[in-house]
């Protein structure tokens, strides 16, 4: 009889917690979004996203002030809600693009990630920057698989995480190409976004000539104002252009090395963004580079063919990379170093009269180069530290600043400005 009683109670138990755990509100599963990628928008006030998920689900991201969040939940009744496109990627994937409008400057954002079916990712966060004033982190070539791709993915984490700590005000970041080794792998893209960071850093790509010639570049970055018609190759990518404040970013595609090409799609976007003070562009192809691809045809033939193009859009400066080892070089015109300068009294280059060219070293330290051995007359300065580095850019007006830093000691290896009026 004690043996029945006892037996009832731990049944009445179990009954009265299931009964519970009904009552109790559902928590929705968790969304497995992968290899999350940022872009800029097309201006300050877009941001395009891309994801990779397991299955095709019908996609959402839902943006809202974080200042509207209590505590760590997701404020859904302040957010907005954009819809994705969903299309089939790389084996065992889709890729997922949505584009967020109607930000504000100067604000702070979280959103989420969702597959429509109520299952939510964790929340990320998302800081708008100001319209007159703001930075931008730009990096060489990571080339994850160059070397041995768990090293490649360490020093490329490293990087990030150390240049994004150092300026953490930061609106984006740039990369000159071959983001990885191998076009088609996806376990080195894996490596190259697996750094936490870039889930709030939108990354403005170039397409270099390790990733031309298959579609998962495609798949993983959603670029705004992506040319139908300039830059093109296929399978790869395109010409392409956004704005962020007073400045004009054209990214150009120069494993397509037509001169007709970049100089149409320039013209465009230069015509497109009227009233902006700075004209900045990045390909991955070192047209004024230090290393042993700046002696080749195919690198001469193509600086012949752009340098014209730059000179009569008013480019101030050139970001490239390539050659894994680091060049500034003097201020160019006409293919030709401009060396007599205006500098204010504090050593800025005043209204300079034709453009600078910066070859970007490598930032995962996947692979170095060694230098000429006799300087080019366009170098201004050159190095191979055989260390990773980076470089902080900042606009404020008038006036431009790009610093360069190396990750091991942090510090300053390069400064550089300019001051229009």
């Amino acid at each position: 009889m004690k043996k029945n009683a006892k037996l009832y109670r731990i049944t009445s138990l179990t009954v009265v917690l299931v009964i519970l755990l009904t009552l109790l509100p559902a928590r929705a599963a968790a969304y497995n979004a992968q290899n999350i990628a940022l872009t800029p928008g097309k201006d300050i006030s877009e941001l395009n996203l891309s994801w990779y998920s397991a299955s095709k689900t019908s996609s959402l991201v839902q943006i809202a002030p974080k200042a509207s969040m209590s505590g760590s939940d997701f404020p859904v009744d302040s957010a907005s809600t954009f819809y994705c496109k969903s299309n089939t990627a790389a084996s065992g994937y889709y890729s997922n693009k949505a584009t967020i409008t109607s930000l504000y400057p100067s604000s702070e954002y979280v959103y989420r990630l969702g597959d429509g079916n109520g299952n939510w990712s964790s929340n990320y966060f998302y800081s708008v920057g100001s319209s007159t004033q703001f930075g931008f982190l730009a990096f060489g070539d990571p080339q994850i698989g160059a070397g041995s791709l768990s090293a490649d993915t360490s020093g490329w984490n490293d990087t990030i995480t150390k240049s994004a700590a150092r300026f953490s005000n930061a609106s984006f970041i740039m990369t000159v190409g071959d983001e990885v080794n191998t076009n088609n792998s996806e376990a080195q893209y894996n490596g190259f976004f697996s750094p936490p960071a870039l889930t709030s850093l939108p990354v403005a790509p170039a397409l270099g000539n390790h990733d031309n010639g298959a579609s998962n570049y495609g798949y993983h970055f959603n670029l705004p104002n992506l040319s139908s018609s300039y830059g093109i190759t296929s399978p790869g990518s395109a010409d392409y252009y956004f704005t962020y404040g007073n400045t004009l970013f054209m990214v150009l595609n120069t494993n397509n090395s037509s001169g007709s090409t970049h100089q149409a799609f320039v013209k465009k976007a230069v015509e497109a963004s009227p009233g902006v003070k700075w004209k900045i562009v990045m390909f991955h192809h070192d047209i004024y580079g230090s290393g042993s691809h700046a002696l080749e045809s195919s690198i001469i033939n193509l600086r012949n063919a752009l340098y014209p193009t730059f000179d009569n859009s008013g480019v101030d400066i050139v970001i490239t990379g390539h050659d894994h080892s680091y060049t500034r070089t003097h201020v160019m015109k006409g293919n030709v170093p401009q060396l007599s300068q205006t500098y204010d009294s504090n050593g800025a280059l005043s209204n300079p009269s034709g453009t600078v060219y910066f070859t970007l070293n490598s930032a995962s330290g996947s692979k170095y180069y060694g230098i000429n051995t006799t300087p080019a007359s366009y170098a201004a300065v050159r190095s191979q530290l055989e260390v990773p580095t980076f470089s902080y850019i900042s606009i404020n007006g008038s006036n431009l600043s790009f610093d360069t830093y190396r990750t091991d000691t942090m510090t300053k290896v390069d400064s550089f400005s300019i001051v229009k009026n």
